[in-house]
């Protein structure tokens, strides 16, 4: 309607053909489908239009093809062999062989098949498979049934050789598009994701900057707990939040800042040597746990099924119900300093980019605690040297 208002005949043209072609392959508006391209049809002959005729009338010789109970076959070739007559004064290489291939498909079954079988076999030797595989492939399932009929068992057999060998290059030219489309996908997911945690951790920063500055600052990590908690639960959903830190020299995790929605957690810790746990696991691997469902199958990889009634299993830090957990080490130059948890009772509770995020935060809080673990260090060096300075009759 809009190439007809602006009165591009061209254009208007191209929009009925589309429409008849498509209408072309319901049964039920084959009348449609017809009517369209005959109205191309006549805006070819008002503009000369070669490239329209010879389009619009193969389109109907199909459309009619499909429908051969109904139009007969004398005015199906009709329009076959004028848009052939048209398309020899045009170079439009895929409408015609697209009209050439139906009108062999048509003949093979309705007409001579001495004829079909011809012109099957000379199009057969000039069409590049590559430039459009449906046709070569409609193409190749005619001259097979001619050959069959023909008994032409030599020729049938090299035409099928070389139909299974274009099929498999074809298959394989659309596994591998489909492999990069994959890959296409994959990236623009992960970069999409990227961006999702960019994000996150934009509209958050303000919590986690005064969690950092909180465990950068403080002389007692356990006084702010309730801060911290509630600055995470800003964040993520959590029943609980936690730091434990974690000591090579005798190679335990000290579970000694845990805070849930009950208030602080009593201390809890594992020997990571000869007890099992998730925390541990994390400490030994250096990589996140992520788990959306707790179960005896999700466990079995980080505490043995014959150990968890042991008393040296520390499955579980207290009884409270869980079923999403996010631990993650916290490391600085490679160096474990110890352990990031939340979790929660209810299951499917952390996506990808929570998981992410709270990676991010470890990193953000491993700078905080390291700080916080110099300091306290410094501290407890300048009291003993004022006890020094204090009590050394040199000084004294």
């Amino acid at each position: 309607q809009y190439g007809e208002k602006i009165g591009h005949h061209s254009n208007h043209a191209i929009c009925l053909l589309n429409m008849g072609y498509a209408l072309g392959y319901k049964h039920s508006e084959h009348k449609q489908a017809i009517l369209h391209c005959k109205r191309a049809l006549e805006l070819g002959h008002a503009n000369r239009a070669t490239r329209v005729k010879a389009i619009a009338h193969g389109y109907i010789a199909q459309v009619m093809a499909r429908n051969a109970d109904i139009y007969s076959s004398t005015d199906i070739n009709h329009h076959f062999e004028q848009a052939n007559l048209f398309f020899t004064g045009i170079f439009d290489n895929h409408n015609r062989t697209e009209c050439r291939v139906h009108h062999i498909a048509y003949i093979s079954e309705f007409g001579d098949q001495r004829q079909a079988l011809d012109q099957a076999l000379k199009l057969y030797e000039d069409i590049n498979p590559e430039d459009n595989y449906g046709f070569f492939a409609l193409l190749c399932d005619c001259l097979c049934n001619l050959l069959d009929n023909d008994n032409n068992s030599t020729l049938l057999c090299k035409v099928q050789s070389n139909y299974i060998k274009v099929t498999q290059q074809h298959l394989k030219r659309l596994q591998d598009k489909e492999f990069d489309n994959l890959l296409s996908q994959i990236e623009k997911a992960t970069q999409n994701h990227e961006l999702l945690v960019l994000d996150k951790m934009q509209q958050h920063i303000a919590a986690v900057t005064d969690v950092g500055q909180s465990i950068a600052t403080s002389e007692n990590i356990a006084d702010n707990l309730e801060m911290i908690f509630e600055k995470i639960c800003s964040i993520f959903p959590t029943n609980e939040f936690g730091i434990a830190l974690y000591h090579e020299d005798i190679d335990t995790l000290d579970y000694c800042y845990f805070y849930d929605s009950n208030g602080p957690v009593d201390n809890f810790t594992v020997n990571c040597t000869t007890q099992y746990s998730v925390g541990s696991y994390v400490i030994k691997n250096k990589r996140t746990v992520h788990l959306n469902r707790i179960n005896d199958e999700a466990m079995n990889m980080f505490v043995p099924i014959d150990e968890r009634n042991t008393k040296t299993c520390a499955q579980f830090r207290n009884n409270t119900p869980v079923q999403s957990i996010i631990i993650t080490p916290i490391l600085i130059q490679n160096k474990v300093l110890g352990v990031l948890s939340i979790q929660h009772h209810l299951s499917d509770q952390y996506l990808q980019y929570h998981c992410n995020l709270f990676e991010q935060l470890a990193s953000f809080i491993a700078v905080a605690l390291e700080n916080h673990i110099q300091r306290n260090r410094l501290e407890s060096a300048y009291k003993k040297l004022d006890t020094l300075s204090k009590t050394d009759p040199l000084t004294g």
